[in-house]
């Protein structure tokens, strides 16, 4: 069963084109005011983001204790109440919902226009 305002609800656009207005401007003075700062002090600003010795090791193997208690206990529970109610709860991915409903889908409805708020105008 779907709920009613599944049938209902438009389908959000999307892949639709956006208009390209440049470069931002604040982007364009950053860049300017960069190339200033490297020509007063007569060096290139550079960004490395590689891996650089830290001092201390990494990537080390970590030793595994098994599951954490209150997963156990959850998976527990979770076998309990299924086995007492008869009926198995079936958790599906984002993926299988998608693939279910074909494509997000968001309700809409009419918003009531009250006007302006008094303390607004006031102020």
């Amino acid at each position: 069963m779907k709920a009613d305002w599944f049938a209902k609800a438009p389908v959000i656009p999307r892949n639709y084109k956006v208009a390209d207005f440049g470069v931002d401007a604040d982007v364009l003075a950053t860049q300017k005011s960069i190339k200033g700062a490297e020509k007063v002090k007569g060096h290139t600003m550079t960004a490395n983001f590689g891996q650089k010795d830290r001092g201390y090791p990494i990537n080390y193997s970590v030793p595994s204790f098994g599951a954490d208690p209150e997963i156990t206990a959850s998976q527990l529970n979770l076998a309990k109440v299924e086995r007492d109610m008869g009926h198995r709860i079936k958790l599906r991915t984002n993926k299988e919902v998608m693939d279910e409903w074909g494509m997000i889908r968001y309700e809409t409805r009419a918003v009531p226009d009250f006007g302006v708020d008094s303390d607004i105008l006031s102020t």
